[in-house]
């Protein structure tokens, strides 16, 4: 399936590119400095996005691996990963990330 190669793919990319911000950060970091606004944001963003993209593209995924995808019993299952996908939303509530990064773009302007 197109879509869920090019949802997949760009989920790893995204991971790759603020993976790759993170380690840029820390290697600038001196002790009991901190990180920038900037990435905070970056990072909660990123949460965000891959809590919204996992349960689409496990779904994109069951669709393509069709009724062996929901057994359990077999190496197509995919209800763990699914179920973990979707508890992405409620364990750090994204609500709650999407309101700590509302202030932190108060701070980061003013």
């Amino acid at each position: 399936m197109p879509g869920l190669f090019a949802l997949l793919q760009s989920m790893q990319s995204e991971v790759r590119s603020a993976a790759d911000a993170y380690a840029a950060a820390t290697a600038d970091i001196a002790v009991g400095d901190s990180f920038t606004v900037g990435l905070a944001l970056r990072l909660n963003t990123l949460k965000l996005n891959a809590s919204e993209s996992a349960p689409r593209i496990c779904e994109e995924a069951l669709a393509v691996t069709g009724i062996a995808g929901y057994r359990n019993d077999t190496s197509y299952s995919i209800g763990r990963q699914l179920r973990d996908a979707l508890s992405a939303e409620l364990m750090i509530g994204n609500d709650r990330i999407r309101a700590s990064n509302a202030s932190l773009l108060l701070v980061h302007k003013a």
